[in-house]
């Protein structure tokens, strides 16, 4: 956060700037591992942030991005057990962490997303996504509040 807001500041910062969150699954999934709540709770709050300061900088770009279950040290001291799927390929989180950075994917602008899911899936998707608004951390489906 604090690099992002010395981003936000610099007078040299570049027209229509990018930035990637590298965000867990943890921060809207459950993850029943011991010891990793206040992980599980920072990583959510930091997926609202950036789904809230496009407002505030509407000529950056801020997309939430989890990798993908990757085979780091991380992975392995929390506990949780492989998935029946196995670990995702880094190879694949470069390339769509790459199309991200894409003028194609400004759609997903404010937006969380998985670097294993289909590009072109996402991108056949794209008008659902922007007029529902989906793949935000909101809960959704009440007549009541806003």
């Amino acid at each position: 956060a604090i690099v992002t807001q010395r981003f936000l500041k610099s007078p040299n910062r570049p027209k229509n700037a990018i930035v990637l969150n590298v965000v867990s699954m943890s921060a809207h999934t459950r993850f029943p591992v011991p010891g990793w709540s206040g992980y599980s709770g920072s990583k959510m709050a930091q997926a609202r942030i950036f789904e809230n300061i496009r407002f505030e900088h509407p000529d950056v770009r801020f997309i939430n991005a989890h990798p993908g279950l990757l085979d780091t040290d991380g992975f392995e001291r929390c506990g949780a057990a492989v998935p029946p799927g196995g670990m995702t390929d880094g190879r694949l989180t470069g390339g769509f962490f790459a199309w991200l950075a894409t003028e194609e994917a400004a759609f997903l602008s404010g937006r969380f997303v998985w670097a294993d899911w289909d590009i072109e899936e996402l991108k056949g998707k794209r008008e659902e996504i922007l007029e529902k608004d989906l793949l935000l951390t909101t809960v959704d489906g009440f007549n009541r509040g806003f």
